[in-house]
């Protein structure tokens, strides 16, 4: 929820400043707000500089604009106020000319919205740019693009990205992104690039290839394939997982469940154990991989992976949702794949704060 407060508080402070601006210009006018300085034994130009900070700076908090900022330059103004009227009529605002209680609370109000940074609905949001760290074409074939589909068992590829925008975290954190489909120009693919662009800053991500470990078999635990041991050195040092996966007849891939086998053994050294999980489903058709998605929560309760509960994500008709070049066109679907992240990185940072 602290987006939203965010939202809340930097729409009411943005009004009070608003209103204060209304106040000089339509009640008190410039030229006497400019009086009224110059009786305080300030110069008459300040007051035209403060009511324009005060419409710019009010517009700018309630659109959501360099908030951050633009909290930091408007606390001058009100320890102004209470430098030349209010401080010298005591603490509490019923006194006589206004005491600097009020004044001194908005201060707190402005270094809380600067904590908290843009929050949920702000214009920086829809307009920054969130570009993958990488972008090419062959993200299904794990020797990359003109390469052939099938890689050496002893490479485990992983793509780094980081994202922009908003970060409520104290810190980075890390999250392995696993998708259960191999095919070329896999939707599942899409979905999870696009989720990866909407995250909040704060949360850094790999995608971890799962298309060429060998299926688990126990007698190879004292021996593991050299896929198996890269596979679980990509995946332990992660805070989070984010699996995104079709459903294939009501249930996961194999090389999804193949993936949750090898990351768990051998006995006692599962890489999963704690970490943070988001369950993503998505398929061409209207019930999103629902049996997919509940399949691989049961196995990740069993795994130890406290697993995002809500908003629940079950992506039907994923096929329409991108253009030719692999972009999301549907701003429904931005916009909800924005809030998952947001709860996701919460989620992240709670448990890391336990």
């Amino acid at each position: 929820t602290a987006p939203y407060a965010a939202l809340l508080l930097r729409v009411a402070l943005g009004g009070l400043f608003l209103a204060h601006a209304a106040l000089k210009i339509f009640v008190f006018t410039p030229a006497g707000t400019a009086a009224f300085f110059t009786s305080l034994g300030l110069p008459g130009p300040l007051a035209y500089a403060t009511m324009t900070a005060e419409v710019l700076g009010g517009l700018a908090l309630i659109a959501g604009l360099w908030t951050r900022y633009v909290a930091l330059l408007l606390t001058p103004v009100l320890l102004g106020a209470i430098a030349t009227v209010h401080g010298h009529a005591g603490f509490f605002f019923t006194n006589a000319n206004g005491g600097w209680e009020f004044p001194a609370f908005w201060i707190v109000g402005l270094l809380v919205l600067f904590g908290l940074g843009d929050g949920a609905l702000s214009a920086a949001s829809l307009v920054r740019a969130r570009p993958l760290a990488r972008a090419y074409a062959g993200w299904d074939r794990p020797g990359g693009p003109g390469r052939s589909r099938a890689a050496p068992h002893n490479r485990t590829i992983t793509s780094t990205f980081r994202t922009q925008g908003q970060c409520f975290m104290s810190q980075s954190r890390h999250v392995a992104v696993i998708v259960g489909s191999l095919r070329k120009d896999s939707v599942n693919r899409k979905v999870a690039q696009a989720l990866v662009a909407a995250a909040p800053a704060g949360l850094t991500f790999s995608f971890v290839e799962i298309g060429t470990l060998p299926f688990y078999d126990p007698d190879l635990d004292a021996t593991p394939p050299a896929a198996w041991t890269a596979f679980r050195a990509a995946v332990q040092p992660a805070d989070a997982v984010m699996f995104v996966t079709p459903e294939y007849n009501r249930g996961l891939p194999a090389a999804m469940k193949n993936a949750l086998d090898v990351g768990s053994r051998p006995y006692g050294q599962s890489v999963w154990g704690g970490k943070v999980g988001l369950v993503v489903t998505a398929s061409p058709g209207g019930i999103g991989g629902f049996g997919a998605n509940h399949q691989l929560r049961q196995s990740l309760v069993f795994l130890n992976v406290q697993t995002l509960q809500q908003p629940e994500a079950y992506i039907g008709g994923a096929d329409k949702l991108f253009d030719a070049e692999g972009k999301l066109v549907n701003a429904g679907t931005a916009t909800f794949f924005g809030s998952i992240m947001q709860a996701f990185a919460g989620l992240i940072g709670k448990v890391a704060a336990a």
